[in-house]
């Protein structure tokens, strides 16, 4: 409750120091033309990436031979996609995704690693595109100087990572040391969840298809980032869509705020205005994303209210302890 408290608080008090700085007549002249074509076209291509962020978690759930298929799990991932940007937390929506495998009693690190294994490969991919944007600015301010810094060691961390997990040889060795802490309940979970994440990460193939998934999945947003652009008729090169937009979305990832609500659009104003684009151009750009996500999401509403007992469904999906075996 306090987190969730903080979180909010965050976002607001991010979006009221945004409110002070801007023109916010100006803002919306210029996103309301706009929205009449951009909102449509970028709704259904987000609506694309959910479908292929089920793709994604299908692949590794079908690795248990639960007979799980793309299309009933499609359900869930829009429940979640809907949720993700309403609770306090860019990860809260995978709680139903989670409970959902859970409740079949499958087990709690069955049902969390593959959420866990996906989340972490797109977030180094996205890392990875961000740490090879930020250094195409030519910044050299203390604030850029620190995203280059700790979006590199990120990268570096996350690759270690993963590259411990798949190869058998640094995974046993690994397993092996932090085995004899077994006793404390979270290691044994990290322990149980890093066994099913090898058994996918081990797989060559399994890796590749994340990997690729993943990254169109952030080519889709820069696309989604550069139609709003052409919408508010902003200048700006294409490139520096490629360079900025995987930046804003590291930085909404941050699960600081409420589905990265303030912190994104902190993010973009600050990159796109340092790339040449009006403040009140990409304050018009920021604004259209946050109905792009909503309305996109609305399947997910639409399919959790349809859910038989689906007030039940959340109450034990929030409350749920998944450490337990």
């Amino acid at each position: 409750m306090i987190k969730s408290t903080l979180k909010i608080t965050v976002s607001i008090g991010l979006l009221v120091l945004l409110a002070a700085k801007l023109d916010w007549r100006e803002v919306l002249a210029r996103a309301g033309p706009a929205a009449w074509w951009t909102l449509p076209l970028t709704v259904a291509i987000q609506i694309l990436i959910w479908n292929l962020a089920n793709i994604r978690w299908w692949l590794l759930i079908r690795s248990h031979t639960f007979g799980h298929t793309y299309g009933n799990l499609l359900k869930p991932t829009y429940i979640g996609a809907f949720f993700n940007n309403l609770l306090p937390s860019s990860t809260g929506g995978d709680l139903f995704r989670i409970y959902h495998i859970y409740r079949q009693g499958h087990g709690a690190a069955v049902a969390v690693s593959p959420i866990v294994t996906e989340r972490v490969v797109g977030l180094i991919c996205m890392v990875a595109l961000a740490t090879v944007s930020i250094f195409q600015f030519s910044h050299d301010t203390q604030l850029f100087n620190a995203l280059r810094t700790v979006l590199f060691w990120l990268l570096v961390c996350g690759a270690l990572g993963i590259a411990i997990v798949s190869f058998p040889t640094t995974y046993y060795s690994f397993h092996g040391f932090i085995e004899r802490w077994a006793r404390f309940k979270p290691v044994a979970g990290l322990l149980r969840i890093t066994e099913a994440a090898h058994t996918y990460l081990s797989r060559p193939h399994i890796l590749v298809s994340l990997i690729v998934i993943s990254l169109v999945m952030q080519g889709m947003q820069i696309v989604i980032f550069l139609i709003l652009g052409a919408g508010v008729e902003a200048v700006l090169e294409p490139t520096q869509y490629i360079f900025i937009v995987p930046v804003i979305l590291v930085a909404a990832s941050i699960p600081v705020t409420v589905g990265g609500l303030g912190v994104r659009e902190a993010a973009a104003i600050t990159l796109f205005t340092s790339a040449g684009m009006s403040q009140e151009n990409a304050a018009a750009v920021s604004l259209l994303f946050v109905p792009v996500l909503l309305l996109s999401g609305l399947p997910g509403l639409w399919f959790f209210l349809r859910m038989k007992g689906h007030k039940r469904f959340y109450e034990n999906a929030t409350h749920t302890d998944f450490d337990k075996p």
